[in-house]
């Protein structure tokens, strides 16, 4: 069996706890790729996770990994969009990015209100990232979502056994109203992946996210939206240059 090597750490402490260990490489699940990871990025708050300081937000179960934020190549795939070879950025929600090698999930994310205004240009940016985007609008929407690499899945009645026949979801994305805040927790996702812009109700009721608005506003992040809305018409010349 092939082994790979990580940072973990088995108690609370200072940067003493942490280990480098040998373990088995696992392969990946349905939905997964492996990944030989070439660089794994690392920050100030880990200090704060593997401390205890930060346990509240982010408790570990030991013994754990850590790093979020990885690059590198994919070695193995279950995902079709994913191949051999291809060279990929993301990260892990297991905290286990500072290794030689990370099994990571294909992304999957479900928008509400998808071919709306604000939902048109979610879908085309989440599909510039490669994430397979369940798109939740009507059947008149289907053919252009296509297009655009979404998979429309439609509203009304039995939406929530669609979805379920859909698979492993990661995330839910709410353009539209309450109710779909609610179909997402009663479905089982965690507060931190269910995300609104407009049911701010019902996200301080249940405890989601309800960042997009407020952080939407920034000129890094206008400045990327009105790049990908120009790159999406294939009509540009050379680059584009992001000036915030």
């Amino acid at each position: 069996m092939s082994h790979l090597r990580a940072v973990r750490f088995h108690e609370y402490g200072t940067s003493e706890v942490l280990r480098v260990e040998d373990l088995p490489t696992p392969g990946p699940g349905p939905g997964e790729v492996l990944v030989e990871v070439r660089a794994a990025g690392i920050n100030p708050g880990e200090t704060g996770i593997h401390s205890g300081a930060m346990q509240d937000l982010f408790p570990a179960t030991f013994p754990s990994g850590q790093g979020s934020d990885l690059a590198g190549v994919v070695l193995t795939s279950n995902d079709p969009t994913w191949s051999v070879g291809d060279e990929v950025m993301g990260w892990s929600w297991q905290r286990s990015g500072q290794a030689t090698h990370v099994v990571v999930p294909g992304d999957q994310l479900a928008v509400s209100a998808a071919a709306g205004g604000v939902g048109s240009l979610v879908v085309q940016m989440l599909r510039h990232r490669d994430v397979r985007v369940l798109a939740i609008a009507g059947a008149s929407n289907a053919q252009w979502l296509l297009d655009q690499g979404a998979e429309p899945v439609q509203y009304g009645d039995g939406l929530a056994d669609r979805l379920r026949a859909e698979g492993s979801i990661d995330a839910v994305i709410d353009l539209f109203g309450p109710e779909y805040v609610h179909l997402a927790v009663d479905l089982g996702f965690p507060q931190d992946r269910i995300e609104t812009i407009i049911s701010f109700a019902a996200a301080a009721e249940l405890g989601v996210r309800a960042e997009g608005s407020e952080g939407a506003t920034t000129p890094e992040i206008l400045a990327e939206v009105a790049a990908f809305t120009d790159l999406a018409h294939r009509h540009t010349r050379g680059e584009i240059v992001l000036i915030p």
